[in-house]
């Protein structure tokens, strides 16, 4: 797939006025010759995300032109090495907070609509449309982008089946700009799914592959300069990190590869040869790899678009995000799930489902959970899933209110502490002294609810915004038909993504002279008690996962199945590595097997080094104690 990404964008650069696609060069005569082809902003300007070249507008005969220019380049090119087609940085009528507006939006918007195209900075939301008018506009230039993509794919595919096209998938999401469009049919559409690497390189790759549902690749921009990217100067121990990196990607089902260098490169051939190489040992415990299943973390595209408003501080990216190293850190197995996906079919491949304060669910999403946790399921939701309708108006009660036994009655705007009772979250009762003194504070808001009367609730933490609780629940349990509700009014991914940042601590230790000194660096969180908090909800929800590990929070693990093969492959990688910059040992994990999903036959590491490794009985699981992780692990389950 590398050499397939690295083709492709060489060849497609010769098409396209050799710029990204869905832009031209300025000072080429074609580029002034069209200049209708342009995207024009509501004042008539153009835009140009670089000196070099400028957007166009695919409802203008840029459209026919560059469609016909792919076509009848594929056709003159016999290559038989040129497999992939990649279509890159696609703005496609949308830039930032601007839409395009030149007169052949303006005159295919009234040709469908009968109305004027809206022109306001549509994520600041300033024309003065009914929210059902502005869904309506965003949709139009999302099923516009749909539309070309597909028309490419379609007549590319006639002429070569066996090329693999795709595009660059994940700007609108991961950067959080003013995209408001979706890539998710667009990269259902391709042959696989493809992102460009600059900062959470892991939790990308996880989510694009929960949302696409293709195998990935990447292509990964190594800085070895005297500051790595986005961390502080670690030029020591960048190959440590650039391998960490690498490791995380490949545990998560991806092929990455290095395509660039910042000047000022240290060691690059050696790197690189590393890297290259440790692709290449862990190849064969990649392909052909299916996740374990047994949660989900839903993603919602309409959360992005019609909640968020415009409004940082309502992006889903925090909360999604927050509730994957969450997950991390318990070291459970999860999948990321679209919200396209929420349909019983989907949902009942999981023990457990996480909303991230999910606000907005269809009539049919919402029937969907609800009949899901009927049958068996368990769903935990936080802060105002499911309040909001499909164009983003707040209404009177949750859609999910008999699922999770409350009713909405209002919003806290102050910082809380949350305060167990009745005997549950015994883990928390101790985490004040555990943690700083605020650390089972939430901020930033609740949701005030009230137990609904009649259903089978168990309200195990509240709400304490004076001196003694209050009776609004903070955590709040509910069975419903046979499955399980836990509500959160915080939210509490956000929280523990936004307030979690790691602190480097490294331990003082004596010399033999009795001077302090610091060696091994670890990491602790303050809102490591969200973390904790959420295992124990998981426990009442979902108790026995097919397979975890027992670890340091700065353990990240994944769990895969290779059914051709007879064996699950379990990845451990020091995230430590990446955030500290430098290789260390974690100590000793502790990985179970539940003995009614797997009666392994054999269990031993692949990676650095093959060791055969005992496995002990544990009431309903089976141990297997693992070596030291220093910065990556593959731990084999032969059944």
């Amino acid at each position: 797939m590398g050499l397939c990404i690295t083709r492709a964008q060489a060849y497609f650069y010769s098409l396209g006025w050799g710029c990204p696609f869905g832009a031209a060069k300025l000072n080429t005569d074609k580029a002034r010759e069209y200049s209708s082809w342009l995207f024009r902003t509501n004042t008539g300007s153009t835009i140009s995300p670089s000196t070099a070249w400028t957007l166009t507008c695919f409802n203008s005969p840029f459209r026919d032109y560059i469609v016909s220019k792919i076509v009848d380049d594929i056709k003159k090119n016999e290559n038989p090495a040129d497999k992939g087609l990649f279509l890159d940085a696609v703005w496609w009528g949308v830039y930032g907070d601007e839409w395009c507006c030149c007169d052949y939006c303006k005159k295919a918007y009234r040709a469908k609509f009968g109305r004027d195209l809206p022109i306001a900075r549509i994520l600041r939301w300033e024309e003065k449309l009914s929210p059902s008018e502005m869904r309506q506009a965003i949709e139009w230039r999302r099923d516009t982008l749909e539309d070309v993509y597909r028309e490419i794919v379609a007549k590319v595919k006639a002429i070569r089946p066996d090329i693999s096209i795709t595009i660059h998938g994940l700007t609108g999401f991961y950067f959080d700009s003013g995209d408001l469009l979706s890539r998710a049919n667009c990269l259902r559409m391709s042959d696989f799914a493809y992102f460009e690497n600059y900062q959470d390189e892991t939790f990308k790759q996880a989510w694009i592959r929960g949302v696409a549902r293709k195998p990935t690749t990447s292509a990964h921009t190594p800085y070895f300069s005297d500051s790595w990217s986005f961390q502080d100067p670690i030029s020591l121990y960048v190959g440590d990190v650039f391998r960490s990196v690498v490791s995380g990607l490949l545990a998560n089902g991806c092929f990455t590869m290095a395509i660039g260098v910042q000047e000022g490169t240290k060691d690059i051939k050696v790197v690189r040869e590393l890297v290259d190489n440790e692709i290449k040992e862990k190849r064969q415990y990649v392909e052909g790899a299916s996740p374990v299943l047994y949660a989900a973390i839903v993603y919602s595209e309409a959360v992005k678009i019609y909640y968020r408003r415009g409004d940082p501080e309502k992006s889903p990216l925090p909360g999604i995000q927050g509730a994957w190293e969450v997950m991390q850190r318990l070291h459970l197995p999860v999948e990321f799930l679209s919200d396209m996906d929420l349909d019983l079919e989907n949902l009942k491949k999981y023990q457990v489902v996480i909303l991230p304060n999910t606000a907005i669910l269809s009539p049919t999403q919402a029937a969907a959970i609800r009949q899901y946790v009927r049958e068996g399921g368990s769903v935990f939701s936080t802060y105002e899933t499911s309040l909001y309708d499909e164009s983003g108006e707040r209404k009177t009660d949750f859609d999910l209110s008999d699922v999770l036994g409350l009713k909405y009655t209002g919003m806290s705007v102050q910082a809380s502490d949350i305060v167990p009772v009745g005997g549950f979250l015994t883990r928390l009762q101790g985490a004040r002294s555990a943690y700083y003194d605020q650390a089972l504070r939430v901020t930033g808001g609740s949701v005030l609810t009230e137990p609904l009367t009649g259903t089978t609730k168990a309200t195990c933490a509240v709400l304490s915004p004076e001196p003694k609780p209050s009776n609004a629940p903070s955590v709040h349990f509910n069975n419903f038909g046979n499955g399980k509700s836990a509500y959160a009014s915080a939210e509490l991914f956000r929280l523990y993504r936004t307030s979690s940042e790691p602190y480097a601590y490294p331990p003082i230790r004596r010399d033999t002279f009795g001077m302090e000194f610091r060696d091994i660096p670890f990491m602790y969180s303050r809102m490591g008690w969200i973390a904790d908090l959420c295992g124990e909800v998981l426990s009442w929800l979902a108790p026995n996962p097919p397979l975890k590990v027992e670890g340091s929070p700065l353990l990240g693990c994944t769990f895969f199945e290779q059914k051709e093969e007879d064996r699950f492959i379990v990845h451990l990688v020091n995230r430590g590595v990446e955030k500290l910059g430098q290789a260390f040992d974690l100590e000793p994990a502790k990985l179970l097997i539940r003995k009614d999903f797997a009666r392994p036959r054999k269990v031993h590491t692949a990676w650095p080094a093959r060791t055969d490794l005992k496995v002990r009985d544990r009431g309903a699981y089976l141990e297997v104690r693992a070596p030291k992780t220093t910065i990556s692990q593959i731990i084999i389950i032969e059944r």
